[in-house]
């Protein structure tokens, strides 16, 4: 039988509706899309001749706007409903495929395209969040938030799959058939966005303005520790597929390589959100937090010691399935805690706090890739998590025998 939950509406919703299908494949798209034109928008800076720490800005600019008014795009999301919102990030994702695609080759447009694309991202996967959080409670929300990150690591393999058919063994891939094959994926996921209909939504303000909102969520016990634990994550697997074309290139590893260890994060991130479920009822959300940070940091600390492709992929598995638990671990636990009117503004203000990371620390590690190169990003990517992962076992009274 398929799950039930209880939801907001009438009826309660299987867990496969087809609006819940037609969100899965919204969230594959998305994030296929994002992930190939950000790799695509690093190979176009090194083919254009731009240092380490320039890549680090233009990676840094896809998180800038998000971080900013993250939490006002919440309000807006909750106030609009899911389709207008789909539809909106939809539209900025396709207009920031157009102008890679047509405008990219300096970097202040490189710069401007990826400030659009970020927000485009940005409003749809709030979008995604606030839907599964709104239209199903407990287990099964969990179990959708599952399956919705399993999307995410599909997604995360199959862009650099495509990076693959434009690079195979070139250093650098054809970026002007990366960016054509990102307006394709746009315009799709632009029309998915048109026809998904989640139903029931009725916007039920907060009472709290913004900067009460803001006070209430970060009073709430479990918010910001899930919250920096989210952004230290995500910034490492930002990081992974902003940098690790530049390693390849500095060490002579092929685009269409680079591309597969990728991919085989991805999977092994996906591999992790499968058994994420059995693993929590184990372990429990602190010890599995801490856990996957030390794994996920001391595999991305061993990549520059071999720069042959088997060591880098069984390193890369390993930090893949560390990295793996960190969304669904994240969005459950910030759906359980936030106040039901404040859901989508939670949702936004998570993920405004890892743009505010996507924002700054490529910058600040773009300074150790100017002097160190590509490896000095990896051992400063490794330490954060290891850091993050001492602070949050402290904080838990965690001891490992």
């Amino acid at each position: 039988m398929p799950f039930r939950a209880k939801v907001m509406t009438d009826k309660p919703q299987s867990i496969w509706s087809t609006w819940f299908v037609l969100l899965l494949c919204h969230c594959l798209l998305l994030h296929a899309l994002v992930l190939m034109l950000r790799v695509a928008a690093t190979y176009q800076a090194i083919s254009i001749g731009l240092d380490g720490f320039r890549i680090g800005v233009i990676g840094g600019a896809f998180g800038v706007l998000p971080a900013l008014i993250g939490l006002h795009l919440g309000g807006i999301i909750e106030r609009l409903g899911e389709v207008p919102s789909f539809v909106l990030g939809g539209g900025m994702s396709l207009a920031a495929a157009l102008l890679f695609h047509f405008l990219g080759d300096t970097l202040t447009l490189l710069m401007v395209a990826s400030v659009v694309l970020g927000l485009g991202q940005f409003v749809c996967v709030v979008t995604e969040h606030n839907a599964i959080a709104r239209m199903f409670a407990g287990y099964g929300r969990d179990t959708a938030f599952g399956y919705l990150t399993v999307a995410v690591s599909l997604a995360q393999a199959a862009g650099p799959v495509i990076v693959w058919v434009y690079g195979r063994d070139a250093l650098i891939p054809d970026t002007g058939g990366l960016f054509v094959a990102g307006v394709v994926l746009a315009g799709l996921l632009l029309l998915i966005g048109v026809v998904i209909r989640p139903p029931g939504h009725r916007y039920e303000p907060s009472g709290h303005g913004a900067l009460g909102t803001l006070r209430v969520l970060l009073t709430t016990r479990g918010f910001l520790l899930s919250t920096m634990a989210a952004l230290v994550i995500f910034a490492a697997m930002d990081l992974l597929a902003l940098y690790l074309p530049l390693y390849g290139a500095e060490r002579g590893i092929g685009a269409g390589i680079i591309a597969l260890l990728l991919s085989v994060r991805a999977i092994a991130s996906m591999i992790s959100r499968l058994m994420f479920g059995p693993l929590l009822q184990l372990f429990g959300r602190a010890k599995l937090l801490v856990t996957s940070m030390l794994l996920a940091g001391t595999s991305i600390g061993l990549l520059p010691i071999s720069d042959q492709p088997a060591v880098l992929g069984m390193l890369m598995f390993a930090a893949g399935l560390g990295l793996g638990f960190g969304a669904p671990l994240t969005l459950s636990w910030i759906s359980e805690i936030a106040p039901r009117t404040m859901r989508a503004s939670a949702l936004s203000l998570r993920l405004a706090f890892n743009r505010a990371g996507q924002a700054s620390l490529p910058v600040l590690v773009g300074l150790a890739a100017a002097s160190l190169g590509a490896a000095g990003v990896l051992f400063a990517t490794s330490a954060t998590l290891v850091a993050a992962a001492a602070v949050s076992g402290r904080h838990f009274g965690i001891k490992f025998r």
